[in-house]
This record gives structure tokens, C-alpha cells and sequence, in this order.
């Protein structure tokens, strides 16, 4: 799946890729694996090493960086907005910014995670509490987007 996913290739045209790296004397065939618990198990112990595994896969003693994908190079369509609710005191004393956010949009278009990225904390509280009701229109796999809200307090 990562091979047709994310490098637009099929097994058959990898391996082709890498017998001409050796072939030509510029490569290596890398090492295979029957499972993703075998890489993440080979990574863990050797210096250098990376791999590609499916994010359910246990992964005890490596580092991760998590892949996400974006959807035709476009962001993924909002189609249920609830607006955030901010504590009248700020109101009442025209405190008011704009809100930055981290969001993640799982594959079926709900919120998975909410994350702060700037803005006051406090306006930053009522705006994560409203971004993960938010709903988005599928798509086919996770992606992330940055949001800004802002909130104008009557200044």
C-alpha cells in the first residue's frame, strides 16, 4: 500500500529500479522484510537505518515521523463549522486575536486532533473546543491543516 500510496509505484517497478542501481554498480538491493514488526524490529537496532510500516505498528525504541498526505494537493473541504463560544469577560473587556491551529482530519472527515499553533491560550481553549466538532468531507487518508480564527472583542 505505501508503494502505490505514496511513490506512485508498484512492487515489480521497485525491484526494477533497484537491479539497475546494482547493475550499474550504484546501489544496493535493500534489505526485505516479511512483516512491519521485522523492519521497526531491524531499525531499533541498526545505526542509520529507516523504514516505512503502517502506523498501527508497535514501534518501541525508534524514532517516527508520520506521513500525511494531501488531497490533490488541495485543502479538504469544511462542511460542518461550529463557531467557538469565548467567556464574555473577554467581552466585556475587548480582549480579543486571532487563533492558530493544528488541525488533523481523519479519512472519513471527523477531527482526530486539535493542536494550538499561536494566539492566546485562552482564546486558543474556545477555539480547539469548537475545531473538533468541525467536519470535513472524506477523503482518502488522514491530512492536516492549519486554521486561523479570529475573534474581533468590539475593539
Amino acid at each position: 500500500m505505501f508503494l502505490k500510496e505514496y511513490l506512485g509505484q508498484n512492487d515489480d517497478s521497485l525491484q526494477d529500479y533497484y537491479r539497475t542501481l546494482v547493475f550499474t554498480g550504484k546501489g544496493l538491493m535493500p534489505k526485505a522484510f516479511r512483516s512491519d514488526e521485522e523492519v521497526a524490529a531491524y531499525v531499533a537496532k541498526t545505526r542509520g537505518a529507516i523504514g516505512y510500516v503502517s502506523s498501527a505498528t508497535t514501534l518501541d525504541g525508534v524514532k517516527t515521523l508520520t506521513v500525511y498526505q494531501s488531497e490533490s494537493g488541495g485543502a479538504r473541504k469544511l462542511i460542518s463549522r461550529v463557531e467557538p463560544v469565548y467567556p464574555a469577560i473577554l467581552l466585556d473587556n475587548h480582549i480579543g486575536g486571532t487563533v492558530r491551529v493544528k488541525v488533523t482530519i481523519a479519512a472519513n472527515g471527523t477531527v482526530e486532533n486539535v493542536e494550538l499553533l499561536g494566539g492566546s491560550p485562552v482564546l486558543g481553549e474556545a477555539a480547539m473546543v469548537a475545531v473538533r466538532k468541525w467536519v470535513y468531507a472524506a477523503g482518502r487518508s488522514r491530512t492536516t491543516a492549519e486554521v486561523s480564527i479570529p475573534f474581533d472583542a468590539g475593539r
